[in-house]
């Protein structure tokens, strides 16, 4: 490139790193964040076409993830609600290009992830004030009442739910999908830097994310964490053999403070007693009425899925057809919504791209020393993103669309700060 290009292309890339550290705070204004995402994809793209650099394309996972958004368009043109399922396959085939953007543009330095790490954590400990008092008060310093509080008061001990400053009940799952790649950096550079004060302040601070997970009242986000941080745990406890003693002790520390707010808060007594009453009878409560339309609507359209978004327009019938009572907008599953929506063409091709993804993933980690520390969170990560059998929103929207396609690219990239050291 000519001085005047690269000069042009150095400052695409400041802008697309500054909106990519701030989107954790952008997520608390949805439409900000959409704004976002699409210029960084945008602005990776004029990158590409500045540095005549595609090398992104001959990755395999970004080869199917592009060979399903073409698939998806070409399904929209045949289904029912042409227009609606047109507009949500374009809008979905933004997130590649943001992928490829943060795995092989934006964090690809220590110095990035480090930066990173530092604003996304500041971030959360914003949020993490303002949802802390919202939980104490009713009322958020950002001025958002407790979700449930306002809008049904007779229902308020089914309904109560923390938001913090977003607009709808997700802020646990914000906290925990952005959280654990972020903590997997930071503690890597805490341990790095040999600061004790700061590793306790770290663990204190990670106390509080953990309490408000259990406290928010969203319970698949719960049982996520827990998953999460077992994987997370066990990797650890494996890996770091000279510290197993200091690991044990922290699983223990994890186990009593869930016991105690267990036992005495009372949302999650009611959230939890609520999950068993559901799980006692799954199929016909509202998300097993869901799943069960899923499937029908699939099994009348095995190949090709009845198209992007179409499920919420499909979902009455199918309803009719199970004799149920409930209807929404999505299958609350990620895999059976991409069924249901793709087809079996189209799920096989979302499921061999994240195969991919992972296959180069591990090749890459490092799971020895202190370096297995930001690879171990990244797999709780991976796990909370990507396992099938939990209530998940929509992979369309665009809220829980940019959280998961924004955790992925973290966890895939946050292991880099120890590989990249480690070869200097």
């Amino acid at each position: 490139m000519s001085i005047s290009k690269q000069r042009l292309d150095s400052y695409l890339h400041t802008l697309a790193f500054a909106l990519f550290c701030m989107l954790p705070l952008f997520l608390a204004m949805r439409a900000v964040a959409d704004i976002a995402v699409c210029s960084i994809a945008a602005l990776f793209m004029v990158h590409c076409i500045l540095a005549k650099n595609w090398q992104w394309l001959r990755q395999p996972a970004f080869r199917m993830l592009l060979i399903l958004w073409v698939l998806m368009l070409l399904v929209s043109f045949i289904v029912t609600g042409t227009k609606l399922s047109i507009i949500s396959a374009l809008i979905w085939g933004r997130f590649i290009p943001f992928l490829a953007a943060a795995s092989t543009w934006l964090l690809v330095t220590p110095r990035a992830l480090t930066i990173v790490y530092k604003i996304g954590l500041t971030i959360i400990f914003l949020f993490a004030i303002d949802t802390t008092w919202q939980y104490f008060t009713g009322m958020s310093l950002s001025g958002r009442p407790i979700f449930g509080l306002i809008q049904d008061v007779a229902l308020a001990d089914q309904t109560l739910r923390l938001t913090g400053p977003l607009t709808n009940p997700n802020i646990g799952n914000l906290f925990l999908k952005t959280g654990l790649p972020l903590a997997g950096i930071a503690l890597y550079s805490i341990l790095e830097s040999g600061s004790a004060k700061r590793l306790w302040l770290a663990f204190l601070f990670a106390a509080v994310i953990l309490s408000l997970i259990l406290v928010s009242g969203e319970r698949s986000i719960s049982l996520l964490m827990l998953l999460g941080l077992g994987s997370t745990w066990s990797i650890l406890l494996l890996r770091l053999p000279h510290a197993r003693r200091w690991i044990i002790l922290l699983g223990i520390a994890w186990v009593i403070l869930f016991l105690v707010i267990g036992s005495t808060q009372h949302v999650v007594q009611q959230r939890g007693h609520f999950l068993v009453e559901q799980l006692g009878s799954f199929w016909t409560t509202p998300y097993g009425q869901l799943y069960r339309e899923a499937f029908v609507l699939w099994r009348a359209h095995p190949v090709f899925g009845i198209g992007a978004g179409q499920f919420r327009l499909l979902s009455p019938d199918a309803m009719h057809m199970i004799d149920g009572n409930y209807f929404d907008m999505h299958p609350h599953n990620m895999y059976l919504e991409l069924l249901v929506s793709n087809g079996l063409i189209g799920f096989s091709l979302f499921v061999l791209a994240i195969g991919l993804v992972l296959r180069q993933f591990f090749r890459e980690c490092v799971f020895s020393g202190n370096a297995c520390i930001p690879a171990a969170f990244s797999c709780g990560t991976l796990a909370t993103l990507l396992f099938p059998i939990i209530v998940t929103q929509s992979i369309y929207s665009n809220w829980p669309g940019i959280l998961f396609w924004y955790a992925l690219g973290l966890a895939l990239c946050a292991p880099r700060i120890a590989r990249a050291e480690r070869r200097q």
